[in-house]
């Protein structure tokens, strides 16, 4: 049941992304945000520009870096260092 009511769901989302040509450019921009985000954690993690510093990759993380840019990636920093 389940099942159903989400891929009811899916099909819903596409439907009216495909009707609004204004929502495709926005998803596609969000999608590319989403993964320049994903490689600035990916490269700041395997770069070992800070030696005990490891930024995890995951969905909040992402979600930071894509709203807030650089000052998102100095946040997630200033959290590691007080944290830990």
């Amino acid at each position: 049941m389940w099942a159903l009511i989400l891929g009811i769901s899916i099909l819903g989302l596409v439907i009216v992304i495909v009707r609004n040509r204004l929502s495709i450019r926005l998803l596609k921009q969000f999608v590319l945000h989403l993964a320049a985000a994903a490689l600035v954690i990916y490269a700041f993690n395997y770069s070992g520009w800070v030696a005990d510093l490891h930024i995890p990759l995951n969905a909040v993380t992402i979600a930071a870096i894509v709203m807030l840019g650089i000052p998102g990636v100095l946040m997630i920093i200033g959290l590691q260092w007080t944290i830990l």
